[in-house]
């Protein structure tokens, strides 16, 4: 994923993440999931623990979709970006990627 961001792009990122940023990041997006009500149906056909687990594979999309959004609109993180990346960038049925994510997260500028 990294090696998809331009040279700048990768300028503005910390990559790989730190254990610290991987814990918040993972941390919102459950706290996002739960607070939303999200993946209504993919939780109800796999339970909780299978998506919480499949929003942990969503913490490096997520860092790296914040390097590229306007953080004008989407600040703060946890309450305006997160969510806006889960409704946006990952499909509630099935919590995968959508194949276009990170054009989607640049079309924000």
């Amino acid at each position: 994923m990294f090696e998809n961001l331009t040279p700048q792009e990768q300028a503005d990122t910390v990559w790989p993440m730190t254990d610290t940023l991987r814990m918040e990041a993972v941390m919102c997006l459950w706290e996002a999931v739960l607070d939303g009500d999200l993946f209504p149906e993919y939780r109800d056909d796999n339970g909780a623990v299978a998506l919480r687990h499949t929003v942990m594979t969503l913490a490096d999309p997520l860092h790296l979709g914040w390097t590229l959004v306007n953080k004008d609109l989407m600040c703060p993180f946890d309450w305006e970006y997160v969510p806006w990346f889960l409704t946006n960038c990952v499909d509630a049925r099935d919590g995968t990627l959508f194949p276009n994510w990170m054009e989607i997260c640049r079309a924000t500028r």
